[in-house]
């Protein structure tokens, strides 16, 4: 973990709880063992954090913020998929010391339904936050849908991840990009999460169209209007 004294309470806590999960396993994480990882009181650990889950979804939290530190405003130049590739990644690369604590959390998820309930709420909050760091919008019935897209990829991707043993994670990397050019070919149409997506706070140029497809980057390459083997039929011959 990094200097007690250079972190918060909610990031000593957090991080206290990966590490006993990861050495003990998640039926250990209680706020005594915590307590004790993150060199506190127990009482300061039972004033925010009263039992297991408080303390599993601060570890959630904990991710959550790391993925995030020392990243900037993002750049709306950048296509929306190369930038929830850096989120996303820096999200992998903060969980990788706990890898094996996260893989064993996975496996016992179905014989913990209530866990499960608590694991989705928390991941769509995880992803939300994913989104707006790429710059893109998670409110709305539109931020719904992409958060609801992004957790189905993230998951999907988690899968490599834990068993990823690369030094520089290259298998999940190699993941990752697959599936969110895969989200590119096939969800482009959802706004704010595709070729044509937009960044948060764009204006709705495309509010009349009635399928709702985004508006696409002046630089984007234009699209097809026909498909192979639809070409338009020629004027018949005037002789």
């Amino acid at each position: 973990m990094p200097e007690a004294e250079t972190e918060s309470l909610p990031d000593r806590i957090g991080a206290a709880v990966l590490t006993v999960a990861e050495r003990s396993g998640w039926a250990r994480v209680t706020p005594a063992e915590v307590a004790l990882a993150a060199d506190l009181d127990v009482h300061e650990v039972l004033r925010s954090h009263p039992g297991h889950e408080a303390l599993v979804d601060e570890a959630f939290r904990y991710t959550d913020r790391l993925a995030l530190a020392g990243r900037t405003e993002a750049d709306p130049s950048e296509p929306v998929r190369d930038r929830l590739f850096d989120v996303l990644m820096a999200r992998f690369e903060a969980m990788k010391p706990f890898r094996d604590a996260i893989a064993s959390y996975l496996r016992g998820l179905p014989l913990r339904p209530v866990d499960g309930l608590y694991s989705a709420l928390r991941l769509g909050r995880s992803m939300a936050v994913t989104l707006e760091a790429a710059g893109v919008s998670a409110s709305g019935l539109g931020g719904y849908v992409r958060i609801k897209g992004l957790a189905y990829t993230y998951l999907w991707v988690l899968r490599t991840f834990v068993q990823d043993d690369t030094p520089d994670l290259a298998r999940t990397m190699a993941a990752l990009d697959k599936a969110l050019k895969t989200v590119d070919d096939l969800c482009g149409m959802v706004p704010g999460f595709g070729r044509g997506g937009r960044v948060k706070g764009a204006e709705a140029s495309d509010a009349g169209d009635g399928d709702g497809v985004a508006s696409a980057p002046a630089t984007a390459t234009p699209a097809r209007t026909t498909r192979p083997g639809d070409e338009p039929e020629m004027p018949p011959d005037d002789d």
